[in-house]
């Protein structure tokens, strides 16, 4: 049973470091099963990644339980569950990062927006600007003055331009 608990946790550790390495099996790695049921697998790693996850956990686990009690009984349940469980957590995790989609705002959507001075714009200095954004909600930014000018805090703004990811504000 040693080899065998090796053998997952080198396939485990081995096949996701040959795909960054090799860059050879992304596609594959990407892939997901689908079963075309109404029927929801979240209970069971349908994902390569996850299930590379719950190999080198179990062979981790499995090996570790065996050198501690000598039982490969209680290994192999040990390891099993322990696989199975980070397996899940995984495959879980990848779902809702793939299919949540990110907020993260175009900066072209500040453009010509105001908002409120939140720290102030120091002379030649940077500041920081908040900005309620349609569908994501306010969102802070780097912000100098147009004419490198001071604007005290709670001072209402408006965006004129954006440079090197930093607004250029301007008295609203």
């Amino acid at each position: 049973m040693f080899y065998v608990w090796f053998v997952c946790l080198l396939v485990g550790i081995a096949l996701p470091l040959l795909s960054m390495v090799l860059e050879f099996f992304d596609n594959i790695f990407d892939f997901e099963f689908d079963f075309n049921f109404d029927i929801d697998f979240d209970f069971f790693p349908t994902s390569i990644k996850s299930i590379c996850l719950g190999l080198f956990a179990y062979g981790a686990t499995a090996l570790i339980t065996y050198h501690i009690s000598k039982s490969v009984v209680l290994a192999n349940i040990l390891g099993g569950i322990v696989g199975y469980v980070f397996a899940i957590i995984a495959q879980n995790i990848m779902r809702y990062l793939k299919h949540n989609e990110s907020y993260a705002t175009d900066m072209g959507v500040v453009l010509f927006s105001e908002g409120v001075v939140v720290n102030k714009i120091a002379k030649n200095g940077l500041g920081v600007v908040k900005i309620e954004i349609p569908d994501v909600g306010i969102q802070t930014f780097t912000a100098r003055e147009k004419d490198n000018n001071s604007i005290e805090q709670g001072t209402k703004v408006k965006v004129i331009a954006l440079e090197d990811h930093r607004l250029v504000v301007e008295l609203s």
